[in-house]
């Protein structure tokens, strides 16, 4: 660049300087953001790792419409890696509230894999005991001890599924 063109650059941007300046701040503060978020990651990996481990999260699942047979689960058992393979139930219902219905998720317990955080109560211990998500908690004003009733949103009934559809929350 000539002594001209910076000279008259700078004057260009003597004149214009709010427009320069706002230019200047918006691409700092980009840029800021930007590096924060990259610094975040390797934290945010060591946090979900460390949770993982400590309820022993699953690596994968496997959904079947049809379900899986003790059979199936000895041949995922059998597959190089895994150390555990465990059969679950879970079917989509209606949670019943004084004001409307909740779509919830009902299923069976884990076993090893996949532990829960119990922030509040206890794990359920009979058949007729059930446990919450918490936001589901606050969420349809529920609380420990209350009864929850269940529907299908099907016309089959729900007895085909749950061997009941009233369940105290614990």
């Amino acid at each position: 660049m000539t002594k001209m063109q910076w000279k008259d650059f700078f004057m260009e941007i003597r004149r214009s300087l709010p427009r320069y300046l706002s230019i200047f701040f918006i691409v700092a503060l980009g840029v800021a953001f930007f590096a924060g978020v990259r610094a975040s990651e390797p934290d945010m990996r060591l946090s979900a790792d460390a949770y993982y481990d400590d309820t022993n999260f699953m690596d994968i699942r496997v959904l079947s419409t049809l379900g899986l047979s003790e059979d199936d689960l000895a041949a995922i058992r059998d597959v190089e890696g895994v150390t555990a393979a465990y059969g679950l139930y879970s079917v989509d219902t209606f949670l019943e509230t004084d004001e409307e219905s909740l779509v919830s998720t009902v299923q069976s317990l884990t076993g090893d894999i996949s532990q829960y955080y119990i922030s509040e109560g206890r794990l359920p211990q009979t058949d007729s005991e059930c446990l919450l998500d918490e936001a589901f908690l606050m969420y349809g004003d529920y609380k420990i001890g209350d009864t929850i009733s269940l529907r299908s949103g099907t016309d089959d009934p729900l007895s085909d599924t749950l061997v009941r559809e009233e369940y105290t929350i614990v």
